[in-house]
């Protein structure tokens, strides 16, 4: 049985590409499932056991660096570097960890709030394509509503709309059932840290965006 699916993960447009695994089983009939390992086991008298976590490391440390700024010390969350690189998918009880009451960024697309209570609340970006280039400013200015991509001299104009819902951790994954005008989004992602970015993936290892960013506490604000 192969006990791990190798992906690609570009890490943030400035950073080399790396080869991560996520941890998660083979089945017989080639499903990806979640680690056995991780599962929680019976305990005397029928209770449940917290399973052991996954992450590579301090998980406390790795967040109090990613709020400083200062993510990735230490290969956060991968494994040595040699022979291979491997990113195991957290645990529940960890992604409950990372994100009650911090805030998940993909940027130039969304931000999404971890209430303690199971709410999310948050912004999604809607881009709209200008019917000319000289819609948009001539440079490209942080803070700008809009965007002129310079490969195929394309303007864009951002809405930014409130969205809100829920989220549960499932099975070892993050399930956001969340909405927003003209729009959802209902689905359940394995969780794991790359350095300072958070990869959401489904289980064919398929990556949601490049990379999430974490900010603590209530950071709607794209960076």
């Amino acid at each position: 049985m192969r006990t791990s699916s190798k992906i690609w993960y570009g890490i943030g447009a400035s950073a080399a590409v790396a080869v991560v695994a996520a941890i998660t089983q083979v089945n017989d009939k080639g499903m990806l499932s979640p680690l056995a390992s991780a599962q929680a086991a019976p305990a005397a008298g029928g209770s449940q056991v917290q399973p052991k976590g996954t992450f590579v490391g301090n998980l406390d440390s790795a967040m109090a660096n990613i709020f400083a700024g200062e993510g990735g010390e230490g290969g956060a969350g991968l494994t040595p570097m040699w022979p291979s690189v491997v990113a195991p998918a957290l645990t529940g009880p960890e992604i409950a960890k990372v994100v009650t009451g911090n805030t998940l960024q993909l940027p130039g697309h969304a931000s999404y709030y971890f209430a303690a209570g199971n709410t999310v609340e948050g912004r999604y970006i809607h881009w709209d394509q200008l019917p000319k280039v000289s819609d948009c400013p001539a440079q490209n200015a942080e803070g700008s509503d809009y965007y002129l991509n310079p490969n195929t001299n394309v303007c864009w104009k951002q809405t930014i709309l409130p969205l809100q819902g829920s989220w549960a951790i499932k099975n070892h994954q993050l399930c956001l059932d969340v909405s927003w005008s003209g729009g959802k989004k209902a689905d359940c992602r394995y969780f794991t840290i790359l350095l300072d970015n958070i990869a959401l993936f489904d289980a064919s290892g398929g990556i949601d965006g490049k990379g999430h960013k974490l900010f603590q506490g209530k950071h709607l604000e794209q960076e």
